[in-house]
């Protein structure tokens, strides 16, 4: 806990950033875990630290990875120093050689305290066994089969020691040799020897094992790969000769984003180790998923000259859950269709109009997610301009010119923001209100009132709402009914010409008056509703939309409530720009008070 409290410290005293560093902390079940944390100054307008802000990335699985890879590598160390067993590789390629600590050991040297060069191995050995060395690694490359050797080396006191090299070499397409592997062993003691013997087998074994069945690879700085084993080039359908040489984005996939790959070179660029899963593809277009780590390698300067990579197929993983998640939507989708019947069979069932009411009221409540939607759009003006006041509220007070005046001025214009928001909130929560009876009301009026619920939705989809509504003409039925059928309506084609992308795309509202009756115009330039469907659209559950837009009752419902719950007609046709809905309705009076109540 001190240490984090250090580190906000020093980052609020210096005002300087620490990016991507570890701290470690104990979960509440006493389980220790690793996270890379970046901390950065908080700094207001006039250069001041006034906090901090902290970032923290789980990296507790990679840094056991890292744990577990570590003492792996430590116990191969130590199994070689008890053992007087080093090992060394050699890229042909690049010229690169790297000695194990116990090579070092063996030599008498301090590990790792000079670079490993050919030229520093071989003046180790007498110049007696030089010769026989070098026939030994001819014969081997002639017959590419593994060697060994026995032959003294003079340590650095000056001590001569028996050793035996073992190692085999890599070969590309053409039979041309790429690098080598092996191992040094002392061999002064007989029982030493004969362990030698066995263990050395074992390991060049389990060498040309790891050639076979790991995917794995070498590149130089730049990305261009020097090694290749036989897994990885049986995985990738590449031959080795079309891989070394070339980048290893040779079996990158187009689907991998562009940040993994920005985040996995900013890593190993860093010096540090790389963990993730990579999505690749062979020669032939095959994708396959390959859980991946990638390391730097460096000089005896510290500096990066290469990288290596170590791969696992994880594609049957994959697969198997994606499998996985499709069962799971068809289950789900199997229990939709399970609550969709037994709502149709209860709908079977009810028979009276007190059902269909009841439905409307359902219809309503499927919608009430959309509704939401239309409160956040209503909502986020008043919202702006009332975080706005707060921060001239903070201008002011910091540069000492906030007066009583203006602290009233900004009082009185955030409770009329406020005020227009709990305003929106009664709109909508009397949206949702069941009507108890039928009642008159002015078409034009009940049209604004739900057109107040959804503008905000239409102008952040571009869509231009064009209204020409008569006034005076007055209905008698169900008001807020009427008015999730003309939101239903509207939200049928805000999602067409959404679907459709259509430009200037436009939603106009009219009414016309003849006689007795009064008729609403809805029309949209979205393309229209297809001919094979247009005659089915005010059947209960089909819809035009795709799976899981659409209920398929909303406009069931509107034609109960048009035509059976206030007597009116409702119909559908295809324009040449889109689709028109009509609404038609007796007139009952301009002055519903001089009306007589009907019965």
């Amino acid at each position: 806990a001190q240490g984090y409290v250090d580190d906000d410290r020093e980052v609020i005293t210096t005002g300087i950033a620490k990016l991507d560093f570890e701290e470690q902390q104990t979960r509440s079940n006493g389980q220790k875990e690793w996270v890379a944390t970046s901390k950065v100054p908080l700094i207001n307008n006039t250069g001041d630290v006034y906090g901090v802000i902290g970032v923290y990335y789980d990296i507790t699985e990679r840094k056991m990875h890292q744990l577990e890879n570590k003492k792996i590598t430590e116990r191969l160390e130590t199994a070689q120093e008890l053992s007087h067993m080093g090992s060394w590789e050699w890229d042909m390629l690049s010229g690169d050689l790297s000695w194990s600590n116990e090579v070092y050991r063996i030599f008498g040297e301090e590990p790792q305290s000079f670079p490993a060069t050919y030229e520093a191995f071989v003046s180790y050995i007498p110049k007696e066994y030089q010769p026989g060395l070098q026939d030994a690694i001819d014969e081997a490359m002639n017959t590419k089969q593994p060697y060994e050797y026995d032959h003294e080396i003079r340590r650095k006191d000056g001590t001569l020691h028996l050793v035996r090299e073992a190692g085999y070499v890599r070969y590309n397409d053409r039979g041309e040799p790429i690098s080598m592997i092996g191992t040094v062993m002392d061999i002064n003691s007989i029982v030493m020897a004969e362990s030698a013997v066995r263990e050395n087998k074992e390991l060049t074994r389990r060498l040309q094992k790891f050639d076979e069945n790991i995917i794995a690879s070498n590149t130089d700085a730049n990305g261009i790969i020097t090694y290749a084993s036989e897994a990885f080039v049986n995985i990738s359908g590449y031959s080795l000769d079309e891989l070394i040489g070339h980048p290893q984005s040779i079996v990158r996939h187009e689907d991998t984003k562009s940040e993994v790959f920005e985040d996995l070179w900013k890593t190993i660029q860093s010096g540090k180790e790389w963990y993730g899963e990579i999505k690749n593809k062979s020669k032939d277009g095959t994708p396959y998923w390959v859980e991946t780590t990638i390391s730097p390698t460096f000089n005896s300067k510290g500096e990066i000259i290469g990288y290596a990579s170590i791969r696992r197929d994880i594609t049957h993983e994959k697969q198997v859950n994606e499998l996985h998640i499709s069962l799971e939507k068809k289950s789900l989708e199997l229990q939709i269709l399970n609550k969709d019947l037994e709502r149709r069979i209860e709908e079977a069932v009810l028979e009276s109009k007190e059902k269909d009411h009841i439905m409307a009221q359902q219809s309503k409540l499927a919608s009430m997610g959309e509704m939401i939607g239309n409160i956040a759009h209503q909502w986020r003006q008043p919202l702006n301009a009332l975080g706005l006041l707060l921060q001239k509220q903070q201008v002011y007070f910091e540069r000492g010119l906030l007066t009583s005046q203006k602290v009233q001025e900004s009082t009185d214009k955030g409770v009329k923001l406020i005020n227009k928001m709990s305003t929106t909130i009664d709109d909508f929560r009397d949206f949702f209100k069941p009507d108890k009876k039928k009642e008159y009301f002015d078409i034009k009026k009940a049209i604004n009132s739900s057109l107040e619920l959804i503008d905000a939705a239409l102008y952040d989809k571009s869509i231009e709402l064009v209204v020409n509504i008569d006034e005076g003409n007055i209905i008698y039925g169900y008001e807020n009914e009427f008015s999730q059928v003309i939101l239903n309506i509207i939200n049928n084609a805000k999602d067409v010409l959404e679907e459709n992308k259509i430009e200037n795309s436009t939603i106009k509202i009219e009414t016309s008056k003849k006689d007795d009756k009064v008729s609403i115009y809805i029309s949209d330039n979205g393309g229209g509703i297809p001919d094979n469907a247009i005659e089915k659209v005010f059947e209960p559950y089909f819809t035009t939309k795709e799976e899981g837009k659409g209920t398929g009752i909303g406009l069931y419902m509107s034609k109960m409530i048009i035509e059976d719950n206030m007597n009116g007609k409702i119909q559908v046709e295809n324009t040449q720009d889109g689709a028109l809905f009509t609404l038609t309705f007796d007139i009952i009076s301009q002055n519903p008070k001089e009306q007589k109540e009907i019965v």
